[in-house]
């Protein structure tokens, strides 16, 4: 496993510094199992020195499968595009941006707009079995819940012991990602997943405190991502 994380920030005099660091993963070979059942969590093992690893760290693995909502629900042919449905969008981002849900655990996407395109790019051969290759870019606005985002329940929940429960604001979002995946046609399972692209953000947010008053709080931000995995796809007789 290569696991890394890359974080860009604006300096004082207006560049950016960009700083990767590995994490406890990084380099080690993990045995995941898992049944047909998309409810039971996976089974995760760490195979050899597990020295400086976190306790319960391997909760955080996940197989991602966003892409598998981006295909287009009939048959194409190799250079055909289309163009998937908001609601597919939404799906992929819960998937792949979101990860495990433990990085943004209450990831609330209220609307998304914009484009997204997919291209079947190729189907290829290897040992006898069938891969197809899909191309895909996006240039987005997504609309977000900041209530959910900073911990709270979010507006449809409503929790009384919620700490932003006395909060309103709005939180958008604007996604660049090109990438491909790929999906072994015998197995029906993916073997490859990569994205680059670049983000913005911009957010507001209003909170009434009982007995002291009132606090308005304004963020902006932007960064880069990128993300690669690949796997060995089987399909078990």
């Amino acid at each position: 496993l290569t696991s890394s994380t890359t974080t860009t920030t604006e300096n004082e005099e207006g560049g950016e510094e960009t700083k990767k660091e590995d994490t406890p993963l990084d380099g080690k070979t993990l045995v995941i199992e898992r049944t047909d059942d998309p409810d039971e969590p996976l089974d995760v093992k760490v195979e050899g020195d597990k020295e400086g690893l976190p306790e319960d760290l391997t909760k955080l693995v996940t197989l991602d499968e966003g892409p598998v909502h981006l295909l287009p629900g009939k048959e194409v042919a190799v250079g055909e595009t289309w163009n998937p449905s908001e609601d597919a969008i939404k799906k992929y981002f819960s998937g792949s941006l979101q990860g495990s849900g433990e990085a943004m655990p209450n990831m609330k996407i209220a609307s998304i707009s914009g484009t997204a395109e997919c291209k079947l790019k190729e189907v290829v051969e290897e040992t006898g079995k069938n891969r197809a290759v899909v191309a895909f870019k996006m240039d987005l606005e997504v609309e977000l819940d900041p209530k959910a985002m900073l911990g709270g329940a979010g507006d449809s929940e409503g929790e009384e012991d919620s700490p932003t429960k006395d909060m309103s604001g709005e939180m958008s979002m604007n996604v660049k990602l090109t990438g491909e995946f790929d999906l072994g046609l015998e197995e029906g399972k993916l073997a490859r997943h990569e994205f680059s692209g670049s983000f913005s953000f911009e957010m507001s947010t209003e909170q009434s405190f009982e007995g002291v008053g009132t606090a308005e709080t304004s963020m902006k931000g932007k960064g880069n991502m990128e993300r690669s995995e690949t796997w060995k796809v089987s399909k078990e007789e």
